[in-house]
């Protein structure tokens, strides 16, 4: 009797959590967010995005904002691989959800996805978004935005990883540019790479110009 009596309340909590809407399950998992809960949040999270799915579509506000946060949760996990998964499937949805509102929330999910690949060490992947992020603040004229050289900043913290491309060379530049009258360790790291870059680009007389500045930012920095 007992075990009817348990069987029958776990059916009607399950029925409860299931006939949910996806705004409630969204709140359950912010609350258990809050909370410390973080398997749990996430767990309340994936029923919500299915459910927003299934009555939105995918192209909604609602679903990004679902997997966005999902992205945030997995980070903080340390599954990176599902926080990349949610905050790329975000960041690709952003344009097509809103068409006309290129801005620094989409450069802020590229780079969050980027960081995420990163962690994960797909770091072609990571270099991408970062490019990415990188291409829209110019389209957008932000150089000379924090957000921009933040972005510029992570770009060459990964930089050691990424296949030495013009493109690259370029954005190491900017960087060091931007840091040359307050160096520091990402400024040493940016002239260092800019000198392996050039050299595996056949452009010596830069090489040896970027290889000069890092060895007197090593002696000063460290």
């Amino acid at each position: 009797m007992l075990k009817q009596i348990l069987l029958t309340g776990w059916l009607l909590m399950a029925v409860q959590v299931y006939s949910q809407d996806y705004v409630d399950l969204y709140d359950k998992m912010l609350r258990l967010y809050d909370a410390g809960h973080l398997e749990e949040a996430a767990d309340f999270g994936l029923r919500a995005l299915q459910l927003a799915e299934d009555e939105l579509g995918k192209v909604s506000g609602d679903y990004l904002t679902i997997s966005r946060d999902l992205g945030q949760i997995y980070s903080e996990m340390y599954d990176y691989e599902s926080a990349y998964t949610h905050y790329a499937e975000a960041a690709g949805l952003y344009l097509k959800v809103y068409p006309d509102s290129l801005n620094t929330t989409l450069i802020a999910l590229s780079n969050a996805a980027g960081l995420a690949a990163y962690e994960n060490g797909d770091y072609p992947v990571a270099g991408q978004h970062f490019v990415n992020a990188l291409e829209w603040l110019q389209n957008l004229n932000l150089q000379n935005d924090t957000l921009y050289s933040q972005t510029l900043r992570i770009y060459v913290r990964v930089s050691e990883e990424l296949p030495h491309t013009a493109e690259k060379l370029a954005y190491l530049e900017a960087f060091y540019n931007l840091t040359a009258t307050e160096p520091d360790e990402d400024t040493y790291m940016a002239a260092y790479q800019a000198a392996h870059t050039a050299r595996a680009l056949g452009q010596e007389d830069k090489a040896r110009q970027f290889m000069e500045i890092a060895k007197k930012l090593e002696e000063m920095l460290y």
